[in-house]
């Protein structure tokens, strides 16, 4: 038994190992491997992770010293700046603890100092550049706590002070730091101090008293200066965060164990969560879920296998170029006893995902449609269903990415398909935009079509029909025009421009077609990002005709799998305008359109 707990113990050094030189590899650094071989016997773990002790580090511990990993990542001396290469130092005396509790980075110019028997205990948290810890009895940091250039944070005076009768007037004393604070640049936490969850220390401020939570104080000595605030942190996000960066994938108010989270719409029509104060139990539950804000990194495919394909068999073509594909793989899940879910018009003209079995809902899921789709509850849905069945989604790389946080485990039987995307239009200009063309053949729409590479058909109850050309249609001129006038906010900057393993197949357009019998308006570029993308590619190989593409080409076609579109510098009053304006008259003063 002894050996083989030996053994384990050496296979699991050599893997850590392994794993670090390839981390050394990456960052064309190193030194963190020879660093941590170095310390190696100053560790304990308790899962398979090491430190990673950058270039200019400089580490000095005494032999009973002692490192100890009980969760979570510990990256020492980050350096990001290319410009900043001052050293880090850290500095751990006779039985000395430094406990890392959750994912910790400490930045170039850290120094850390532990005297004597002293403990340092870190949560999950961020450390930028040039700060010092000088620990003398006990520091101890949450989690979600970010610190600021330059601060210090101290639990000692240094130097002893003496009475009379030659007794010490100035002891150390411990300093806690609680949940989710953020500690200004240039700030001083001195010793004694406890610091409640949720509060700010601004720049510059000297902490000598204790900070009362969800509080802000600033000044020489701090005092407060507002209470009861929250802001953006890792244990309770707020609207500043989410509103820009919420992407809607609404999990943040599935997942909610008290129902504190709303879904409230803003100017153009987009739905952010708004979370209620007074039922909120503070479980950091949609923190742990939010693509957004706990977004995984996912191993990239820098080189996926990618084909441009054409259908042989979809009944109605011209409706949708990357669409296409999607038919045949569609019709497989369903006649094998699966559920397709994807996005259809409502009788409104909206979009919104459904879940269905049969095969003529098909056409309408392959229809593009340049607005956000609204999830509803298809996210519990589909977990009720994998328990038994195949499901195949389709959706946005943002959907996708917030179906795998719900679901919280790899389904085998899960397939998702994503495409690439410009980003989501308003609900709310979509809606001015048929209100106007109503208006105009004084009718009401009875049927709206788009494809993609071609125009915009949209049929009236009075029998007219209007045909709307790229470069003469109103919504087009303001989503694909060249200015992007109304996407959602998140999508300016989307945090799914790359090659990710979210989804199983990513599709896009191709449209550099010079191949005989091919008609670039139906021809789909396919990348498939993984085993199951392979397996779907294998069951509809004899549906499509298929060539082998370069990704560079893809690429260069399609420059949005990398590069989010530019956001309008006239974004604030897009926002008011849309509301206030007539739609061509809204389009022309944007687009300078006479």
């Amino acid at each position: 038994m002894e050996e083989k707990i030996k053994r384990n113990r050496i296979t699991d050094f050599l893997l850590s190992l392994g794993e670090l030189f390839v981390i050394s590899v990456k960052s064309l650094d190193i030194m963190p491997f020879f660093n941590v071989i170095r310390i190696f016997r100053n560790l304990v773990r308790f899962f398979h992770k090491i430190p990673v002790f950058y270039c200019y580090s400089i580490i000095k511990l005494h032999k009973t010293a002692k490192i100890v990993l009980s969760g979570g990542t510990f990256n020492f001396g980050s350096r990001q700046l290319s410009h900043f290469d001052k050293k880090s130092r850290l500095v751990m005396r006779k039985n000395t603890k430094f406990i890392v509790r959750g994912n910790s980075t400490f930045s170039c110019g850290t120094y850390i100092l532990l005297r004597d028997n002293a403990v340092l205990s870190v949560g999950n948290i961020w450390v930028n550049y040039d700060c010092k810890i000088i620990c003398e009895n006990k520091i101890e940091i949450g989690n979600g706590c970010g610190i600021g250039i330059n601060v210090l944070i101290q639990d000692s005076d240094f130097h002893s002070i003496y009475d009379d009768n030659k007794n010490i007037i100035n002891p150390y004393k411990p300093i806690i730091i609680g949940d989710n604070v953020w500690i200004g640049a240039n700030a001083t936490i001195l010793k004694g101090v406890t610091i409640g969850s949720n509060s700010i220390i601004g720049a510059c401020s000297v902490v000598t008293k204790d900070v009362p939570p969800n509080s802000i104080v600033a000044g020489n000595p701090a005092k407060v200066i507002k209470e009861n605030i929250s802001w953006s942190g890792e244990k309770f996000p707020q609207k500043s965060v989410l509103g820009v960066k919420c992407n809607g994938c609404k999990v943040c108010s599935l997942v909610c164990p008290v129902g504190a989270i709303e879904m409230i719409k803003d100017d153009l029509e987009f739905e952010y969560p708004k979370i209620n104060k007074e039922k909120c139990i503070k479980c950091g539950k949609c923190i742990q879920c939010c693509t957004e804000i706990s977004k995984e990194s996912n191993d990239k495919k820098t080189n996926p296998k990618t084909y441009s394909c054409l259908n042989k068999n979809t009944p109605r073509k011209s409706l949708s170029a990357s669409g296409e594909i999607i038919y045949s793989l569609a019709e497989k899940t369903i006649q094998n006893g699966g559920y397709v879910c994807g996005s259809i018009y409502n009788k409104h003209f909206l979009a919104e995902h459904i879940i269905t079995n049969k095969i003529s809902d098909i056409k309408y899921l392959i229809q593009p449609k340049y607005i956000q789709s609204d999830l509803k509850d298809v996210f519990p849905s589909i977990k009720i269903l994998l328990d038994k069945n195949k499901v195949l989604f389709i959706g946005t790389p943002c959907q996708c990415a917030g179906l795998k946080k719900y679901l919280n485990k790899d389904y085998e039987n899960l397939f998702m398909i994503d495409f690439i995307c410009l980003g989501v239009n308003s609900p709310k200009a979509y809606k001015q935009y048929i209100k106007h063309l109503e208006s105009r053949f004084k009718s009401k729409v009875v049927s709206v079509q788009f494809d993609n590479k071609n125009f915009a058909e949209i049929i009236f109850e009075n029998g007219q029909v209007y045909y709307g050309q790229k470069d003469e249609d109103l919504f087009y001129k303001g989503f694909v025009g060249g200015r992007s006038l109304f996407l959602r906010e998140s999508c300016y900057n989307c945090s799914f421009k790359d090659f990710s393993k979210n989804s199983d197949i990513s599709l896009c357009d191709y449209w550099k077609t010079n191949r005989k019998n091919y008609d670039d308006r139906e021809t789909s570029t396919i990348i498939l990002n993984s085993k199951k993308g392979k397996y779907l590619f294998d069951l509809v190989r004899k549906d499509i005709d298929f060539r082998k593409d370069n990704i560079n080409d893809v690429i260069t076609s399609n420059p949005e799998i990398y590069v989010p579109q530019i956001m309008p510098c006239e974004y604030k009053e897009i926002k008011n305008d849309i509301n206030n304006m007539d739609f061509e008259e809204f389009i022309n003063k944007y687009t300078c359109t006479k």
